[in-house]
């Protein structure tokens, strides 16, 4: 999906300033903080979703999981662990989806992103 002027411009602008941590909120993933920072709901779910779920599946260490496509580790990719993880995550134990390991295959997925938009 090839996005056209002015929202490929708007969501590289946004996954852009998600490198500030200052940008993000800590509990949520890049599309949880990609729908808050773009403050337009119709314009996440019918361009940026779609254009997301596609990129997802480019990354080297894609799990195959739309809805937890980044994995604990580099030595541990499937399903099972990426959405174990997130969720001991969500329920409070650190509560920061960008810190450690899973933070840095995160940022990962985030610059690529940023490379193929």
């Amino acid at each position: 999906m090839q996005l056209r002027e002015p929202d490929r411009t708007r969501l590289h602008d946004a996954l852009v300033a998600l490198r500030d941590p200052a940008n993000r909120v800590p509990l949520d993933g890049i599309c949880g903080n990609l729908y808050l920072n773009l403050k337009d709901g119709r314009f996440y779910d019918t361009v940026v979703h779609a254009w997301l779920s596609k990129q997802f599946k480019s990354w080297e260490y894609y799990t195959g999981s739309r809805m937890f496509p980044v994995p604990m580790s580099r030595d541990d990719f499937t399903y099972e662990s990426a959405r174990d993880h997130f969720v001991y995550l969500f329920e409070g134990v650190t509560g920061d989806m960008w810190a450690d390991e899973y933070g840095a295959m995160r940022l990962s997925l985030l610059e690529h992103l940023i490379n193929v938009i």
